[in-house]
């Protein structure tokens, strides 16, 4: 379940919600500093790590490494002053595994990902 983002945080954007058939993905953004998605899919954060260790392109420093979240800070090497914070989490909801992450094509904080990550909610099976 996903609890709207505070408009405070939005500066007053409201949610808007797209199925990507792509992908298979849905994306939710709302402004500038509020875009995730979500994929129904095994989540494999090793993997995600690993792909992180051999990109030539950005330098990649994990903040937070547990079971089921990787929060990592990417920079270019040519400009360190461009930097982007990434979540990557995985929530099981009964026999089922999502997983969520900030949308592409952003530049989010780490005050940001925190917002995103708050309005994650596992709803209990009915």
């Amino acid at each position: 379940m996903l609890l709207p983002p505070d408009p405070l945080t939005t500066g007053g954007a409201a949610p808007t919600i797209v199925w990507k058939d792509g992908p298979g993905v849905l994306e939710i953004k709302a402004g500038d500093h509020f875009g995730l998605t979500i994929a129904e899919e095994p989540g494999d954060p090793a993997r995600l790590k690993a792909g992180l260790e051999r990109d030539l392109l950005q330098k990649h420093v994990v903040l937070t490494d547990t079971t089921d979240l990787v929060v990592y800070r990417s920079t270019f090497p040519d400009d360190p002053a461009l930097v982007f914070i990434h979540f990557y989490q995985v929530i099981r909801a009964g026999e089922r595994q999502f997983v969520v992450q900030d949308a592409d094509g952003a530049r989010y904080n780490a005050s940001d990902i925190r917002v995103m990550q708050r309005c994650l909610v596992v709803k209990p099976p009915a």
